[in-house]
This record gives C-alpha cells, sequence and structure tokens, in this order.
C-alpha cells in the first residue's frame, strides 16, 4: 500500500532525532522500495478500494504479517517492558489554558514536566517569532513560551 510522501519527512526527522546510528536518508528509502513491493490496491495508490476496505481485510496488523519479513521487531518492545509506562501524550489544564491542551512530555526537558515560573504567551507565530529574535527580550531559560491555538 502506497503512503503519503510526507511519511517520508517525518520518518527522517524521527531517525535523526533519535542519533546518528539510527539516520536514514533518502537513499534507504529509495532501495528499500524498489525490494518491498506495493500488496494492497488502496486508493490513490490503486484504484480499487478505500481504506475503509483495507480496515475490514484486516488493517495494519493484516499487512504486517504479510511484510514480516521487512520488519525488524526488535525495535518493538513488549508491553511488559516499555519505554515509558505511560503514553506519548499529556492533557493538561490550567490558567494558561482552561480549556486545556495537549502535549508530548518527551519532546520537552525533565526539568518542565512539573514547572512554576513566568510564562510568556503569544497569541500568533509572528508575534512569537519577533520576540524570540529580539536580543532584549526579558526572559531566561526559566521561563515558558507558549503559543496559543497552535496545535490539537
Amino acid at each position: 500500500m502506497g503512503c503519503s510522501t510526507n511519511t517520508i519527512i517525518h520518518l527522517i526527522a524521527i531517525s535523526r532525532r533519535a542519533g546518528e546510528h539510527c539516520a536514514v536518508g533518502l537513499d534507504d528509502f529509495d532501495a528499500t522500495r524498489r525490494k518491498v513491493p506495493v500488496i494492497a490496491k488502496i486508493w490513490p495508490s490503486g484504484d480499487t478500494y478505500l481504506i475503509g476496505g483495507f480496515y475490514y481485510a484486516g488493517g495494519m496488523l493484516g499487512m504486517m504479517s504479510v511484510r514480516q519479513d521487512y520488519l525488524e521487531l526488535d525495535v518493538i518492545r513488549p508491553l511488559s517492558n516499555p519505554i515509558y509506562t505511560e503514553g506519548a501524550l499529556a492533557m493538561l489544564c490550567g490558567n494558561l489554558a482552561p480549556n486545556g491542551c495537549v502535549i508530548k512530555p518527551r519532546a520537552c526537558a525533565p526539568q518542565y514536566f512539573y514547572h512554576t515560573g513566568s510564562t510568556l504567551v503569544f497569541d500568533d507565530y509572528p508575534s512569537l517569532k519577533a520576540a524570540t529574535k529580539d536580543e532584549n527580550l526579558d526572559v531566561t531559560a526559566n521561563h515558558s513560551l507558549v503559543l496559543h491555538h497552535a496545535g490539537p
């Protein structure tokens, strides 16, 4: 089954974040695409089925079982030995987000998991960008910067 061209961009970024030993590039994806065939006719790569048909045919689990020879399953841990004991996202609520907000705790330094201190709040990206380029901005490493209405 095909995938979004954005998949490549995201996977390269994830691999770089994981470190040099995990880094992949376009050549890696090109080599893989030459030996891993498309086996599902899901639109837009195929013209027969929509994603709902893929789901009822077994979905991703069915696809992975057919492609097991192409997978490196040792990178997936069992539930008894997780990387983190909690999920990848956290929901927060407080005076800066009275209706709640979503963060990725593993994308920030642990010292910010429980943070009390000054916060600079921006209502739009141009304001945030201008402030972070201002060498006279009264901010330290102990400040939080929040951009309202960005993301989920």
